[in-house]
């Protein structure tokens, strides 16, 4: 019997770390960000809205992890192992039934949101799952990544506005996740190459031009937040977000000084962190006031639990090649 609860701990552990719940906070706490923008919030549809939007994330995650086995055995090992404890037959069923639990509870927040939801899940399925598969490249791929919060914006927005009427930061928020992208392919840049991925990093067959135009990328937004702001479109109180610029130029001098794929996979951590805090503080000069304090703080207490439970991600760090395979 404790054999039998041990074996049915780690697979619960294992489903648990598959789905990385602390990736769930760009979408989560972006919808509710936006609900709190658009209006008055009923707290029953704030809380199913999150409930949706980190189901799908996870579910996402969980999938992926699926279709990208081969690369893992080599960008994630542990991820890897992980596959194998639940079994794949296993992650198939839990997948369809989180798919299908997603659906579910979305048709009860109104037909706008069960069809943006709708968008997502096939989105989620697109981004991994062959022929489609546009991760594939690299400029699907993050065209695709981006749903992650412009469809959970768009979610919470429809909740008390018209689609029609979405602000100025929806579109900030929206491409900055885009370049945030980015960071995610960086410590990956020794399994996607021996696998022919195509993503930012490979696609200039040089880990040092790679890094260059990935960071490069990822200042963008900065560029057109000063546009929004100089036409009129955004307060001057959006530059604010300019404040966590130095940590992307701190992360950017690291990453090209990492020598093995476990400190670029820390910088990987430091630039979800760094995403989230963009987020969060670009929402707070949306909505300045003390339901957003509330919030950011909650985002962070939970990123505190799960981070600090390592074994809740199947992203870890850990040497995977030899640090001769990123000499410059």
């Amino acid at each position: 019997m404790g054999w039998r609860r041990g074996k049915l701990s780690r697979f619960a552990v294992s489903v648990l770390s598959l789905v990385r719940p602390r990736t769930w906070v760009f979408a989560a706490w972006t919808f509710l960000f936006a609900y709190c923008m658009a209006g008055e919030v009923v707290l029953w549809r704030a809380l199913l809205g999150v409930l949706v939007c980190s189901l799908t994330t996870g579910v996402t995650n969980l999938f992926n992890a699926y279709t990208d086995r081969e690369e893992d055995a080599v960008n994630q090992p542990i991820r890897a192992r992980q596959l194998g404890e639940v079994g794949l037959e296993n992650i198939v069923k839990i997948t369809i039934g989180l798919y299908g639990l997603v659906l579910l509870l979305s048709s009860l927040l109104g037909t706008l949101f069960f069809a943006l939801s709708l968008a997502a899940v096939l989105d989620s399925l697109f981004y991994s799952m062959p022929p489609f598969r546009l991760k594939r490249h690299w400029l699907t791929g993050m065209l695709s990544f981006t749903g992650v919060v412009s469809f959970s914006f768009a979610a919470g927005w429809t909740l008390a506005q018209p689609i029609t009427m979405l602000p100025p930061v929806f579109l900030l928020a929206s491409y900055f996740f885009f370049a945030y992208f980015s960071f995610k392919n960086i410590p990956d840049y020794l399994g996607d190459s021996r696998f022919g991925v195509k993503t930012l990093m490979t696609t200039h067959q040089s880990y040092e031009k790679g890094i260059r135009i990935s960071f490069l990328l990822l200042g963008s937004p900065y560029a057109l937040l000063a546009a929004l702001v100089l036409l009129g479109f955004l307060d001057a109180a959006y530059l604010a977000c300019f404040s966590v610029l130095p940590a992307l130029i701190y992360i950017g001098y690291a990453t090209t000084t990492a020598r093995d794929t476990a400190r670029m996979e820390r910088l990987h951590t430091y630039g979800f962190l760094y995403g989230v805090s963009f987020l969060m503080l670009l929402y707070f000069v949306a909505v300045p006031n003390l339901v957003s304090l509330a919030l950011i703080a909650s985002a962070y207490a939970f990123l505190f639990i799960v981070m600090k439970l390592n074994v809740l991600d199947s992203r870890r760090e850990v040497v995977v090649g030899p640090p001769a395979a990123l000499s410059r």
